[in-house]
């Protein structure tokens, strides 16, 4: 009984995804497009911070360990 739901299931699946693919392409394009520059420039932003703050913290703790 529970490997006949799932049969009709796996079929159906495959094709809810492929009929929301074509038109979301267009959609996703046009969203993707404005995004990039703001989801960079954040990621820039708060990658420079974390790493200004690695590197010093890096060597300092690296001198007392050796000293």
């Amino acid at each position: 009984n529970k490997y006949t739901p799932e049969k009709p299931n796996k079929p159906i699946y495959p094709e809810k995804p492929k009929d929301k693919t074509p038109p979301t392409k267009p959609d996703h394009s046009n969203k993707v497009k404005p995004t990039p520059p703001d989801k960079p420039s954040k990621v820039d932003k708060d990658d420079q911070p974390k790493d200004n703050k690695t590197k010093p913290e890096n060597p300092l703790k690296e001198l007392p360990k050796t000293g």
